[in-house]
């Protein structure tokens, strides 16, 4: 099957795709330096990716036309923040996501295994609420939590996807 990280970085995930028995592992990110550090840590594995391209998560159809399984971290956006910034940002990176997930629509993928942003305010955290937004284009949330260090103003909030009329 086929397996894509469209943000993939320095090629972590990609990786342990790889070590886990994928063959089909795609890659992509909109950092041409992220593909090279991803093109050098696969290579001094031994591990050799089908397909990496410098191309917008947001316009992957023009580069990959089918994939089964996507999993990947997102943007998680600037590590220093206000609740005044947030209250700018959260609004973008929902409009950015909603956009990134209807092109994964596109491509027929079954599964998602994603890692949005969501920040620690005192002992509050903030996060997208996109769950239900998804849901509405066809996602089907099967689990959500947290993930963070103690210390850590940015966490994530993993979420894991099906797709309506899907196996």
């Amino acid at each position: 099957s086929m397996f894509l990280d469209p943000f993939c970085g320095s090629g972590t995930i990609l990786q342990e795709a790889l070590l886990l028995g994928y063959k089909h592992v795609l890659g992509s990110d909109r950092d041409p330096l992220a593909i090279k550090r991803t093109e050098q840590n696969l290579a001094s594995q031994k591990l050799h990716a089908e397909s990496l391209v410098d191309y917008d998560a947001r316009h992957i159809t023009q580069k990959i036309s089918r994939v089964d399984v996507i999993v990947s971290e997102g943007d998680l956006g600037p590590s220093r923040f206000t609740p005044f910034s947030l209250g700018g940002l959260i609004p973008q990176m929902k409009i950015f996501y909603r956009e990134v997930f209807l092109e994964f629509k596109k491509l027929g993928v079954k599964k998602v295994v994603f890692a949005f942003p969501s920040w620690r305010l005192g002992e509050k955290i903030k996060s997208l609420n996109i769950s239900k937004e998804l849901e509405s284009l066809g996602f089907h949330l099967e689990k959500k939590f947290f993930y963070g260090r103690p210390d850590a103003h940015v966490l994530r909030e993993i979420m894991v996807f099906s797709i309506a009329g899907s196996a």
